[in-house]
This record gives C-alpha cells, sequence and structure tokens, in this order.
C-alpha cells in the first residue's frame, strides 16, 4: 500500500471549516479563553499563595532548612552531622541571651553560626561577612537599632549576658549586619568560632536536661528534598539513636504541605473539577452542534475517500487551531486576575494570622493551566470526533437536527408548549448541556450564599476575644513577655475614659504548691480516668515528680469585679459579694476530662512564698475564658487559683496587671480604639491589643474572599451557561428554518411561532432550577462539607434564595435571546427561508 501525505489537505480542510463558522467559533474561542482564565487563575492564586505561605512560616520560625536537631552535645552533633542522608548541614552554638536594658523588649540570641546555619536562620549578613575575630560581631538592623548604633562596618556594639553564672560585658568590632523580621520570634548577634570556643562551657547531657542550654549545638539540615520530611527525620533520629538523649528531632513545618491548617488541597480540587465540568459542557455543545450542522459536508468527504480517522483529526485540529487563540488570551488575563487576588485571599488576618503576599511566576502555573485546558477541550470534542468517525455517506446526506419518529397517534390539539416539549425533548444532548451548565452556575451561587451565611461572627470572636477589646503584653515567647504591663497609671486612664462601661483586670503570680492528701487522691483518679497514654510524655514526666515530690506549679490568679463576671464557673453558685471577702479562692478545673482538683468547701493552703501562705476555704470551681488565660504553656496538673483584687495585691504586692479587657458603651468601637492607639503613641508602650472593631474587619475580609472566588466562578460559569444557551437557541432556530417556516406559512402567526419558541428557553430554565434547588442542593452541601465545615465558626445552612432572586434575570435572557435569533432569521421572507433549504 502506498501511504499518501495527507497532512497538508486535511489541516487546510480544518481551516476551511473555521472560515465557514465565523459565529460559532467566536463563541469557542470564547468559551476556551474563559475555561483558560479560570484554570489559569486558579493555578496562579495557588501557586501564590502555596509560596506566601511556606515563606511566612519560614519568617516566624526563622528557619529555611528541610530540619533541625538542637539541644547536641559536640559529640553528638559529629555523630549526626556525618549521617549520609545529610546533603548539607549547618552549624550554630548558643552562648547566651543578651541582656541590655536596651534591647529587654528584643529577645536577642548570641551564638556562633557557620554560613549554612546563618542562611538557614534567614541572618546572613547582606552588608560585610560573619565574624572570624574574637571581637567581631553581626547583628540584625532590630538589634543595631535599639542599641542606637549606626549601620555602619567598624561601629562598637556593646553586649551585656551572664554565661557561666558570670555577668559579661564585651564590646565587639560590627562586621556584618542584615535587616532584622520584626516577625521573627527572636533576634540574632552571631559571634566567631574562635570566640565561642574560648567562652562557652562544653554542653553535657545532664546540663542540657536540666535547662542549661550555654553551648549546646543545634544542627540545621537539608536532605535531597523536601518531600516526606517527617518520616525522613524520624528515620535520621532512629540510626543516631538518641532517643534516651535531649537531642529534639524536628522537621521544619512550613514544608509540610499537607497538614491541618495548611493548604486547602481539597477545595482547589472541587473548583478544578467544576471549572472542568463547566468548560466540557460549552465546548462539547458548541462541537456538537458544529458538527451536526456541517455533517453533509463530512459525509461527501467520507463518500470521496477520507477515512472516520481523518475526519476526527479534521474536527480535533479545529479545535486545536482555536485553542492558539484561546488559550494564550485565557492564560495573560487569567494570571492578571490572579496575582490580583492573590493579596485579598491572603489577608483574612484571622486571629492576627495575616500572611504578607508573595506573587509566583512559577511556569508551572502556565504549563497546568495550558494542559487542564487542552484535557477540557479533548474530553469536549470525543463525542463530536467519534460522530464523525462512524459516519456513513449514506446517513449524513440524510441527517438533519430534526429527527422523525415514528407516528403515533395523539389526541387533544397541538400547542406551544407541547411543541417546545417535543423540541426540547428531541434535541437531546445539546438541551442536557444547556440544562447543566446553567444549573452548574445557579448550585455555585447558592453555594456561595451558603457559605457566606454560615459564617458566625459570634463564634469566631468567642475564640479570640471575650471583650470590646483586650491588652496585654503576650509575645511568642514567654522570656520577652511582660505580666505586669498593665501599670496603675493606665488602670486609671481606662477608668476615666467616658466611653469605657467596665474593664475586667486579672493579676498573674507564678508559685508552687504542696499536694495536700485531697488533691492528691483526685489528681491519682483523674489521671487514672483520662488514661497516662493520652497525656503528652512532657506531663507523664511531671506529674510522676510531682506526685513523688508532692509539690506541683501553681498559678495565682487575682481578678476584679468585672473580671470575675467573665468566669465560668461549674454547678457552685458564687457571688462577687462573697468572693470579695477574702476568705475564699476558686479553683479551676482540670483541662480537660471530667474531674476536679478540689470541691467546693476544701480547705487549701496557698503558698505566696517560702515563708508566706495562707488558708482559704474553696467556694466554687471554674476558668476563665481562653483570651483571657495565661497564654503560655503550662503542666495539666498546674493549680490555677482566683483571689479577688484586694486580697491578691494584698498577699503578693504586685499592683500591676496581666491583662485588662474592656467592655465598651454601645458605638464607641472606633473612638477608643483612636484613644488607645494615642495612648500607646505617647506613652511608647508595648501594649498587645485585641478588639472586636478590629476582629470585625478581619472577619469581613475573611468572608469577602469566598465573595470574590465564589463571585468570579459563578460571573464565568453564568456566561458559560448563557452562551450555551445563545449557541443552542442559534442553532436549533436556523437549523429549523424550513420547519419554522412551513408552520408560518400554514397559518401559525410570528406571535405562536415566539411564544413556542420562548416556552423553550423557558422549559430550559425549569428544569436547570428544578436540578439547582434539588440535586444541587445536596451537591452544594456535600462539598461545603469537604471543605469549610471544618472551620469551627462555620454553621451549614442550605438555602436556594438567591437562585430564587436570579429568576427575573433568567427569564428576561431566555425570553430575549429567541426573540433576536428569531427576528434576524425573519429578515428574509417565508418563500425565501423556504427556497433556501429546500
Amino acid at each position: 500500500m502506498i501511504k499518501v501525505d495527507n497532512n497538508g489537505t486535511i489541516h487546510s480542510l480544518s481551516r476551511s471549516f473555521i472560515k465557514l463558522n465565523k459565529n460559532r467559533n467566536i463563541i469557542t474561542v470564547i468559551a476556551i479563553i474563559l475555561t483558560s482564565v479560570l484554570f489559569t487563575s486558579v493555578f496562579t492564586a495557588s501557586f501564590s499563595i502555596l509560596k506566601s505561605s511556606v515563606e511566612s512560616e519560614i519568617r516566624t520560625a526563622m528557619d529555611r532548612s528541610h530540619a533541625a536537631v538542637e539541644n547536641l552535645t559536640k559529640e553528638q552533633y559529629e555523630l549526626v552531622s556525618k549521617d549520609n542522608e545529610i546533603k548539607k548541614s549547618g552549624l550554630s552554638i548558643f552562648l547566651s541571651l543578651a541582656e541590655n536594658k536596651e534591647l529587654s523588649e528584643i529577645q536577642t540570641e548570641i551564638r556562633y553560626a557557620d554560613k549554612n546555619a546563618a542562611d538557614s536562620f534567614l541572618c546572613l549578613p547582606t552588608t560585610g561577612k560573619l565574624p572570624q575575630k574574637e571581637d567581631e560581631i553581626a547583628a540584625s538592623t532590630i538589634v543595631l537599632d535599639a542599641l542606637k548604633i549606626k549601620h555602619q562596618l567598624g561601629e562598637k556594639v556593646k553586649l551585656t549576658y551572664t554565661l557561666n553564672n558570670q555577668v559579661i560585658k564585651k564590646e565587639f568590632t560590627l562586621c556584618g549586619y542584615w535587616k532584622g523580621d520584626k516577625v521573627a520570634m527572636s533576634q540574632l548577634a552571631w559571634v566567631s568560632k574562635a570566640y565561642s570556643d574560648s567562652m562557652a562551657p562544653a554542653a553535657t547531657a545532664e546540663q542540657i536536661k536540666k535547662g542549661n542550654y550555654e553551648g549546646d549545638y543545634n544542627l540545621s539540615i537539608w536532605f535531597s528534598n523536601s518531600f516526606k520530611l517527617e518520616e525522613k527525620t524520624k528515620a535520621l533520629e532512629k540510626r543516631c539513636n538518641l532517643k534516651e538523649d535531649n537531642a529534639d528531632f524536628s522537621e521544619n513545618p512550613a514544608y509540610d504541605l499537607f497538614a491541618e491548617d495548611s493548604f486547602p488541597f481539597g477545595a482547589v480540587t472541587i473548583i478544578l473539577g467544576i471549572i472542568m465540568l463547566s468548560g466540557y459542557l460549552i465546548i462539547y455543545n458548541v462541537f456538537n452542534i458544529s458538527v451536526n450542522i456541517d455533517i453533509r459536508a463530512y459525509g461527501l468527504l467520507k463518500n470521496i475517500g477520507t477515512t472516520g480517522k481523518q475526519l476526527k483529526k479534521i474536527v480535533r485540529l479545529q479545535a486545536l487551531w482555536l485553542s492558539t487563540i484561546g488559550i494564550p488570551l485565557g492564560m495573560v488575563i487569567g494570571f492578571l486576575i490572579g496575582r490580583t487576588m492573590t493579596p485579598f485571599l491572603l489577608s483574612d488576618g484571622i486571629a492576627g494570622s495575616k500572611v504578607p503576599a508573595s506573587i509566583s511566576y512559577n511556569p508551572l502555573i502556565f504549563i497546568a493551566a495550558a494542559l487542564f485546558t487542552l484535557l477540557t477541550i479533548y474530553a469536549g470534542c470525543l463525542k463530536p470526533c467519534r460522530i464523525v468517525e462512524r459516519l456513513s455517506p449514506v446517513e449524513a446526506v440524510r441527517m438533519t437536527d430534526v429527527k422523525i419518529h415514528k407516528r403515533t397517534k395523539k389526541s387533544g390539539n397541538v400547542t406551544a408548549l407541547s411543541m417546545a416539549v417535543s423540541t426540547v425533548s428531541r434535541t437531546g444532548l445539546k438541551s442536557i448541556a444547556v440544562i447543566v451548565s446553567m444549573a452548574l452556575s445557579l448550585m455555585i451561587l447558592n453555594m456561595v450564599y451558603m457559605i457566606v451565611k454560615g459564617f458566625d461572627f459570634n463564634a469566631y470572636i468567642g475564640m479570640y476575644i471575650s471583650s470590646d477589646f483586650e491588652v496585654n503584653g503576650f509575645t511568642n515567647n514567654l522570656k520577652s513577655a511582660d505580666l505586669k504591663i498593665i501599670t496603675p497609671e493606665f488602670k486609671n486612664a481606662l477608668a476615666e475614659n467616658k466611653d469605657i462601661e467596665s474593664t475586667g483586670l486579672i493579676y498573674y503570680t507564678k508559685g508552687s504548691h504542696k499536694i495536700d492528701d485531697v488533691l492528691y487522691k483526685n489528681l491519682v483518679e483523674w489521671v487514672k480516668k483520662i488514661g497516662k497514654d493520652n497525656f503528652s510524655e512532657n506531663d507523664q514526666d511531671y506529674m510522676e515528680t510531682a506526685l513523688k515530690k508532692r509539690v506541683v506549679q501553681s498559678q495565682i490568679i487575682g481578678i476584679n469585679e468585672a473580671a470575675f463576671h467573665k468566669l465560668e464557673i461549674g454547678d457552685d453558685k458564687c457571688t462577687w459579694k462573697e468572693f470579695s471577702s477574702g476568705k475564699y479562692i476558686i479553683n479551676s478545673l482540670p483541662a480537660y476530662g471530667n474531674g476536679k482538683f478540689y470541691s467546693a468547701g476544701d480547705k487549701v493552703n496557698v503558698e505566696f512564698s517560702d515563708t508566706d501562705s495562707k488558708e482559704y476555704q474553696v467556694l466554687g470551681l471554674g476558668s476563665l475564658p481562653y483570651t483571657l488565660s495565661f497564654y503560655y504553656y503550662c503542666p495539666l496538673i498546674t493549680q490555677i487559683f482566683f483571689l479577688p483584687e484586694k486580697e491578691y495585691v494584698q498577699k503578693t504586692g504586685n499592683n500591676n496587671a496581666m491583662i485588662a479587657a474592656s467592655n465598651l458603651k454601645k458605638g464607641k468601637e472606633k473612638a477608643v480604639s483612636e484613644w488607645l492607639d494615642a495612648y500607646i503613641k505617647k506613652h511608647d508602650s508595648k501594649f498587645i491589643v485585641k478588639s472586636k472593631y478590629e476582629l470585625r474587619k478581619e472577619f469581613e475580609n475573611y468572608v469577602n474572599k469566598y465573595y470574590m472566588i465564589g463571585g468570579m466562578l459563578t460571573a464565568v460559569l453564568f456566561v458559560i451557561g448563557i452562551l450555551n444557551f445563545f449557541n443552542t437557541s442559534a442553532t436549533s432556530i436556523l437549523s429549523r428554518k424550513r420547519e419554522l417556516s412551513l408552520l408560518e406559512a400554514v397559518g401559525m402567526t410570528k406571535k405562536q411561532l415566539l411564544k413556542m419558541l420562548i416556552i423553550e428557553g423557558i422549559l430550559y430554565l425549569v428544569m436547570a432550577f428544578t436540578i439547582a434547588a434539588t440535586l444541587g442542593t445536596v451537591v452544594a452541601g456535600k462539598l461545603i462539607n469537604m471543605s469549610v465545615d471544618k472551620v469551627f465558626f462555620y454553621h451549614s445552612r442550605l438555602s436556594i434564595l438567591p437562585s430564587i432572586v436570579t429568576i427575573p434575570l433568567l427569564l428576561f435572557i431566555v425570553v430575549i435571546v429567541p426573540v433576536y435569533h428569531y427576528n434576524r432569521m425573519c429578515k428574509e421572507t417565508v418563500v425565501e427561508r423556504i427556497r433556501n433549504e429546500g
């Protein structure tokens, strides 16, 4: 058999079909552009969010390595660093914390680091170099600014710190610096290896276990890649066999893309699925209609020897030619949309977790968008290609859009409704594509509404704040936190502000409590009921030691009357009048599980110091809301005793509160927020402020991103649905031109014909609405359960209100489109229409 090179002919025929179908090609290109826009914008936003989240995690944790091993002795460091699976590593050695008065609010670690470790900590000097000589130092600009030192190499840096129980004051020469990051948990000052070796003691496992980290080695690790870091880190730990020591192996959570609060892969997969389905529906519909209209031409080609495979290639090449126009345009528009969306999607700021936007320009964005769009186009062309491939030349000449059915006897009058139903039912898959695409847009609209209305602001703020605004001195680290930040002067200022209704004050003192027989019995029962294995290793070790020594950590919390009313008290009825007498305490309930430490009526001896204690009666059991509690980790069996403010101040001598929580007069949120900002600026206070006013803005930003995503998706799907309807209506009227003209010739008026065509459109709408309101609502509920239903302040609420609201607009469209197409057809006379189609 002689092989004929007919590729040029096939390409030429494809271009000829494209030229013949200009109007349909416009709709096809628009469909491809919309599909490409959606894919590109989703991938751009997803890659950018992923990049921004990883960078933010790295900045906060000050660690860009894959894993880290902390609390090592020199010998342990040498063992771990030689592991064959480690591709690169960096060493840092801890000396001490800077104790300069100017750095009291800025935790500054003094360490040695090699280049890799400094890079891992994001603290590699951008100006100058790492220290080499004993008197050299490199530091962040935040440290230099606090010490009022110019950003200039050669400047003298005086640091005060404690090492080996000796206070050391040392003057260094600045050899390098970098821009400090306020987001970081602490600032760093690098010293040389020579200085570290001469000053830092050799760390031992015993010292580290006691909490003395002077001279301990820390190792930053990079593996060959960032996949399965947890498994790789655990395997490394197992190989090194340091489980019994204090070596702390940990993978970098920034690279854990599948963590609970990490990137929402499920939601993105759902969105991609919806985009593929909507794109498939219109592309399939366009090419199915196109093939049916041009079926005679394909039949003639088959008649002269064109194979089914070649005909299929002609159809597919048309799609590819149009894709070369639609996909690039869609990718450009989609990238711009995705780039614009990203800052808004990251600006929710939930619980102060706002992530700075970092736009990704990864080529995979465009590759993935192009591939997904081409896959959608390919899927949309499968059925039309199959039609032309299996086409018989004789069948092709006979085929029209109007299928002939076997006549059956019918009783009753033929109406516009019965004719419309007949037409919709015989157009089969084209009608289904229109109905499903319209139903899909209505379903997504309902889904967006359900999501947005399901977010509960009261549930949201209940987790993060229990008053109109709260002021404290909490930081990311207990060492740098100020637990006595609410001074008497600030308390007076709050009391004198007429816009503030009441202020709850919470005071804190750390202590220890001797475990009496009652507490010992209750602790043993509680631990037994919970199950020892359900506690962390740290808590297990602490409980064993505490029960053995019969001493447990305590927190003595002072509260005023406003704070007392915030207490969540159990079954016991307590009044402020009784509590404020100074004879009683309120004891905390266990952190979880049923149980109690003391019961109402028990006598408890509270120790304020080694020489001062007092016996109180337990008035009741309760706890403060999380936002008004001690922010940092403490053992689960820590005893928390609540005392009235006056008694607390008298016994502890501490008149500075840890937290101030104020309720405001109605409508005064903005005024108090501005007053507080002015007070902080005037007094240079280091307050950490949370307010309902700011949280409401954060909440609205969070909800608005769903409006944005859902609104864009709904808008595009709505356009796709209308384009499908427009295209189907146009081809239906044009392919039935002769039929409609004959009906008009035998006496059917234009008004009756228009009525029939309008009813056809209404039938599409009714079926689409019915699907969206029934099956669509169930599917929307399932999709919501797979995504946002896990958010603690979301409550699922099914609704079809949005689709009901859009009915007038949709009715207008389904009426105006057939009227438009029919009027265009009627520009020719009835005779001309019948002759041209005959």
